[in-house]
């Protein structure tokens, strides 16, 4: 227990010592001054006795409790004129008197009646509960309070009835965390504070009533099903809630087909044996496939703490317990107009919102396709919105089928159909246009080209080659491996000894069995020795003046795909010319030839002594079987090695140098080349116009005729003092 010491105070004290001072020489004496009576001090503090007196000696307290009184020694003094009083152990009580005396007994003072309390003037404030609280069985909750006792105080619970068991605690202290447990639910529950000392004058401090319910939480709330919802029996589905209780929940089933007397599903034939004590706000509901099927269910989740408990809650309104929760199902594809060709696979697709799967039927008119012979024998239960469906070879091509999707739902009668009718044939496509060759082509035989064609067919094509209406056979057309194609385009390599013709045609088909969709080449093409269609000798083209022991550019413009071979022929019998042997005429090299120009190395001995006026060259495609050519369109001359146009000396004179320019024709660089030294060079346009004109002194000169439009020029080259005149073609 707390201890007290009571002290006197500053004024108390200077008037002992003034009365002390005073003792001298007067009769001894005694005078109580604490206590004097009246006062109520607390037991169990410590309080001082104080007195004066005038004498030497040492002097002895007595305390008296009965009022009557009856003293007991309680303190000698030997000297002072005041003694600490410890009351510990003391009993509460109102007529208490304290007597100082001395020792020999002839002097003495005492007080009337004092009291010993229990805290005087102690006071106790009940902080919580105050009234109006709902606190729940289980739960934990802190009473607080306020008090300036020193004894521990006692918590009680009260009721109407009066306390209820034992006290809660005894403590020193100002808060007690309490739980209550197995307490009736009741509203007129009160805490009561009081101080522990029998008897003690301290007003216990008491709350006003509160709730204590079963359990702590006070709400709960279904939140699914609550209405409007359609299950399917058989299937899972969560039950869900809302709730602050810390007990576990129940889930039981009600049937509302009376509102006002609704009837509880036993929760075996509901599934709901192992929701009678749930934790968590979620249970995955396993709904039996033999519950009665109903619109007028709703769930009720309640505390366990029954029946003390009343807090539950049920769904809004009825939910659904049916064959399928789903509601429709719509087919997509195919809906309607489709053609799809047997023997390949297609896409069946449909939207619904069943929990359970489909299956597909396939019904031709009124009449429905076994599921093997339809290729639906996989398709008896389906998950998802779409499945491929595989349509036999074998089955009866018709325009009048409908797809059905329904519910496997026990009892279901949910389905839905192709809102038309779709077609099952050879082919689904519709057309092949024939791109190329498609009229007017002129290809060579030995090369390749490629058909190319456009279609909607999802099978492969064939594709043949027709003379006239002569179908040629595969292999002989170079079409082995054109009897199964896909794509649009296919490289076509043309035999070398196919019959050359210009009434072929191509056919490309499709190789569904029985689908008859085709299409061949619009017009008539040509298969020949080349695919080129002309030649074009350009130099020498007539009127040259060359010299033998020289190199001359001959050149040509032509569009075949081949090379070409050059030959010399004499024209000295206009009507029988005369081809000169290739070696004699240095052409040797020239029997297969690509490009457009050749550099000519006149043989120095093609002529010797007499010039030859009468030549001409030709230009032949070297295609077998072509018979595409070329040839100058006039006379050229060769003049022996060392007799320029010009000149009329002989072999033993001096000579003029020869001049050649190459490449001719030509687009770019022009070289212009001679024996001797070129002095100058000049290029005028047709008009007579200079175009170029430049002093060169050099054998050998570059001209870049980049510029130069399309056309042909005259080259005026000055050398060893005489002028050279060429034609330059530019293109």
């Amino acid at each position: 227990m707390k201890k007290i010491i009571y002290t006197l105070s500053s004024a108390f004290i200077a008037v002992l010592l003034f009365a002390s001072m005073q003792t001298t020489a007067q009769t001894p004496s005694i005078t109580l001054i604490q206590p004097t009576g009246g006062e109520t001090w607390t037991l169990g503090g410590t309080y001082l006795i104080s007195w004066t007196d005038n004498f030497a000696g040492s002097v002895k307290i007595y305390m008296s409790s009965n009022g009557t009184p009856t003293y007991s020694l309680i303190a000698t003094v030997a000297s002072g004129t005041t003694w600490a009083w410890d009351t510990d152990g003391l009993s509460l009580g109102t007529t208490y008197q304290i007597k100082v005396q001395s020792s020999n007994g002839f002097y003495s003072d005492e007080t009337t009646d004092f009291s010993l309390v229990d805290e005087a003037g102690g006071t106790i404030t009940l902080n919580q509960p105050t009234g109006g609280e709902v606190w729940g069985n289980d739960g934990t909750y802190l009473i607080s309070w306020n008090d300036n006792v020193t004894s521990s105080v006692e918590v009680e619970l009260h009721n109407v009835s009066g306390q209820v068991g034992s006290d809660l605690t005894s403590t020193t202290g100002t808060t007690y965390s309490w739980t209550p447990t197995g307490l009736t639910p009741g509203t007129d529950y009160f805490i009561k504070v009081k101080s522990s000392v029998a008897g003690t004058n301290v007003t216990p401090a008491t709350s006003a009533v509160f709730e204590i319910t079963a359990s702590t939480g006070t709400t709960l709330d279904v939140l699914q099903p609550d209405g409007g919802e359609s299950w399917s029996v058989g299937t899972t589905h969560l039950i869900s809630w809302d709730d602050n209780l810390p007990e576990n929940v129940s889930i039981s089933l009600w049937d509302y087909v009376s509102p006002t007397a609704p009837v509880e599903i036993t929760a075996t034939a509901a599934g709901l044996l192992s929701a009678t004590s749930l934790s968590g706000s979620t249970w995955a509901w396993p709904i039996p496939t033999s519950i009665t099927q109903s619109t007028t269910y709703r769930i009720k989740v309640k505390s366990i703490l029954t029946p003390t408990s009343t807090i539950s809650s049920t769904s809004a309104a009825n939910f659904s317990l049916t064959a399928t929760s789903g509601s429709f199902i719509d087919v997509l594809q195919p809906d309607g107009g489709e053609s799809w060709s047997v023997g390949t696979t297609h896409l069946i697709s449909w939207n619904d919102d069943l929990p359970e799967n489909v299956e597909i039927q396939l019904y031709d008119g009124a009449t429905q396709i076994g599921a093997s012979a339809a290729g639906l024998a996989s398709a008896t239960s389906l998950s998802g919105s779409t499945w491929a469906w595989p349509i036999p070879s074998g089955i009866t091509q018709s325009a009048n089928y409908k797809i059905k999707i329904l519910s496997t739902a026990s009892g279901s009668n949910i389905s839905n159909t192709s809102a038309a009718v779709f077609t099952l044939a050879a082919t689904s496509g519709t057309y092949i246009d024939v791109l190329q060759p498609d009229g007017g082509e002129s290809w060579s035989v030995g090369t390749t080209h490629l058909i190319s064609w456009d279609d909607d067919l999802p099978e492969d094509v064939e594709i043949q080659l027709y003379d006239g209406a002569t179908q040629i056979g595969a292999s002989a057309a170079g079409l082995a491996s054109a009897t199964s194609l896909s794509g649009s385009t296919w490289a076509w390599p043309i035999p070398s000894g196919i019959t050359q013709s210009a009434n072929y045609k191509i056919k490309i088909l499709s190789t569904a069995p029985g689908s008859n969709i085709s299409n061949t080449s619009a017009a008539v093409f040509t298969l020949a020795a080349t695919a080129g269609t002309y030649i074009d000798v350009l130099q020498p083209d007539g009127g040259e003046d060359w010299m033998a022991g020289t190199t001359h550019l001959i050149s040509w413009d032509d569009n075949l795909p081949e090379n070409v071979a050059i030959s010399l022929w004499d024209y000295v019998s206009p009507t029988a010319p005369v081809e000169i042997d290739v070696n004699d005429a240095g052409l040797a090299s020239a029997t297969s030839l690509s490009g457009s120009t050749w550099a000519w190395p006149i043989p120095s001995d093609l002529v010797t002594s007499t010039v030859s006026s009468t030549l001409r060259i030709r230009v032949k495609s070297t295609a077998t079987g072509s018979n595409i050519s070329n040839t100058s369109d006039a006379n050229f001359t060769i003049r022996p090695y060392g007799k320029s146009p010009n000149s009329n000396f002989n072999f033993g004179g001096g000579i003029t140098s020869e001049v050649v320019i190459y490449p001719n024709p030509t687009s770019g660089q022009l070289t212009i080349a001679a024996s001797g030294i070129i002095s100058s060079v000049e290029i005028r346009n047709l008009l007579g116009q200079v175009l170029y004109s430049n002093n060169v002194e050099t054998t050998k000169t570059n001209i870049n005729v980049s510029e130069y439009n399309a056309g042909v020029y005259i080259v005026n080259v000055m050398i060893d003092g005489e002028v050279v005149t060429k034609k330059l073609f530019v293109h």
